[in-house]
């Protein structure tokens, strides 16, 4: 009868837990979860960032450590501002990322920009994971696309 009681309670938990599962979300993190000052310090940059990364162009960020988030978003009409809808009536969605930078001076930093996602795929392996002891400092700029838009991008400077 025990056992009986530890697998229904078991299945009871694991079924609770599955509410909070996404299984499509996918997410990349440098920080040692391990440590629960990291895990704190990433859950509240999460929920907020002290620093927009569009508000600082010009500026360099030494970057300790790095989150990156992938989001399905509703897509938006471009001059109405609403959602999108395909000819059944379904949501269109489009692919967008969250990155949050965790500078040496304690902030974070946060963009959805396609740009910082981007320069972070090329900067990360070539020059490795940010850490404490080994930072890589980047400055916030702007590139000219074709079609007229710029987008924000990070250059490295040491």
């Amino acid at each position: 009868m025990t056992k009986e009681i530890e697998n229904n309670e078991r299945a009871l938990i694991t079924q609770d837990e599955s509410i909070f599962k996404s299984e499509n979300k996918e997410m990349f993190c440098t920080m040692n979860l391990e440590e629960k000052e990291n895990t704190i310090k990433l859950y509240n940059s999460l929920q907020e960032c002290d620093v927009k990364i569009n508000d600082i162009k010009g500026s360099e960020i030494e970057m300790v450590d790095v989150f990156v988030e992938k989001k399905e978003v509703p897509e938006r009409d471009e001059k109405t501002g609403n959602v999108v809808t395909d000819s059944e009536g379904n949501i269109v969605t489009k692919t967008k990322f969250r990155t949050i930078l965790f500078g040496s001076d304690g902030k974070t930093y946060v963009s959805a920009a396609y740009g910082v996602y981007n320069s972070l795929r090329q900067i990360l392996p070539i020059f490795g994971n940010p850490s404490k002891k080994n930072p890589i400092t980047v400055k916030v700029g702007t590139k000219k696309l074709r079609s007229g838009k710029e987008s924000l991008i990070l250059t490295v400077v040491k």
